[in-house]
Formats: C-alpha cells, structure tokens, sequence
C-alpha cells in the first residue's frame, strides 16, 4: 500500500501544490530511509526534495530525524551522510493481454524502480513525478502495447527473469513459475511494465487485473517488449 501521510515543508507545499504532492504521494511506499537505510517505520517520513536542474528534480523519504524536510533549489545538491538505498519490486506472471478471441497470456515483468525515490518534472500543469529516463530513451510507451524495444535485453537465469536497460544502474528481476518461463521462450521474450504506483511484490492473482486495470486508465504504466538473449 502507498505511504498516506508524509511530512511536508511549507516550501514544498506551496512548490507542488496539492495535485502534484498527491500524485507524488501515490509513488512512495513503505521502504527504507534513505539516509540511515533503516526501515522508515509506521510514522510519516520527511519529504526532501532537491532540484536537480531547472524543471528536474528528486524527491527522497527519510526518518525526520536524519533529513528534515525541505525544498533545495539552492542548486547544490544535498547528500545525506548515510548510505541510502533505493528499494525496488518486480513480478513474473502470465499477463492476460487483450486478444480475440479471448485473451492472450504473455510472460511479463512488472517493475517498480524506487520506492523512497521518485523524480520529479515541471510542466504546464506543475511538478509532477515522471519515471527514470532511461525507461522512455528505451522506447517505454504508455499502454500494453509492448513494442520493441532496441537494445534492451531480457534474460532466464535458473529460475529467475531479469531485464537489463543500457542506461539503468541495475537489472530488474523476480522469480517466475516454469509455465511462464516456458511461455518466454516460446515467444522469445517478455513484456516489460513499469510503474511506480504499484507495488508488485503485493499483488495476488485475484488483485493483479484490477490493479493494473486501474493504472493503465490513469496512465500510470509504459510497457515495451524485451527480447531473450540468445
């Protein structure tokens, strides 16, 4: 479940105005401080948010205690003094894709890339959250349309789906049954969604359809297709 209530400065406030703190909060859930890297616990983090670059910025979780919350567009950039690591989710299962005529079932990953830490752009309509870059220079586009995705690869590892984007720091991976691990090689790859208003390690058979449902409607998802290495 996404993090309700986080503490807020009057800067950052007035900066992203209600819509863009509520849609910044449906990003954020329960993970570790990114400071003290201990878990952030049952009371509201502190909200710090630092302006990276006119219009980009980032937005971190952290126990009031170790970062206050603040609005920095003093233009340098605050480190914590600790160690903070960004947690991340991601499922393997059989995506039941719209087809005719019936649907069609397609090994997907689903990713959320941060769960203390979201970027944040400034449009017409304010700050809102935006996901990694290196997800859209991919070729992620909203929808589960899952086109090809150049350069992006996605792989089997025992029992383990991973896919590695050429600008990310990481791969992405989860545990996957042997039916959809069959159903990936059958088709020569994956469909790959990302969003940061899901988290995927919580979703069950029966919550997944709705879930995603729900997202893709809002628009909260891009997905792309990522071939198996050979």
């Amino acid at each position: 479940m996404a993090i309700i209530e986080i503490i807020a400065d009057p800067g950052t406030r007035l900066h992203l105005g209600g819509p863009g703190l509520a849609a910044l909060r449906e990003c954020f859930f329960p993970g570790d401080c990114q400071s003290c890297n201990r878990p952030l616990g049952g009371r509201p983090p502190a909200l710090s948010v630092s302006v990276l670059s006119p219009g980009h910025a980032m937005a971190r979780l952290y126990h009031p205690a170790c970062v206050p919350p603040q609005w920095n567009d003093s233009g340098l950039i605050e480190v914590a003094p600790g160690p903070g690591t960004v947690s991340r989710s991601a499922r393997c299962w059989l995506f039941p894709a719209a087809g005719a005529p019936g649907p069609v079932y397609l090994p997907a990953l689903l990713v959320n890339p941060g769960f203390e830490s979201v970027f944040l752009r400034e449009g017409p309509d304010g700050w809102r959250p935006v996901l990694p870059e290196w997800f859209s220079a991919a070729g992620m586009l909203p929808g589960a349309a899952g086109s090809p995705l150049p350069g992006v690869r996605s792989a089997i590892d025992g029992g383990i789906a991973s896919v590695v984007f050429p600008a990310s720091p990481n791969p992405y991976s989860a545990p996957a049954e042997p039916v959809t691990l069959a159903r990936a090689r059958e088709l020569g790859g994956f469909l790959i969604l990302v969003s940061q208003v899901v988290d995927p390690a919580a979703l069950s058979p029966a919550s997944a359809t709705p879930v995603l449902q729900r997202a893709f409607s809002a628009g909260q998802i891009i997905s792309g297709w990522a071939s198996l290495d050979s």
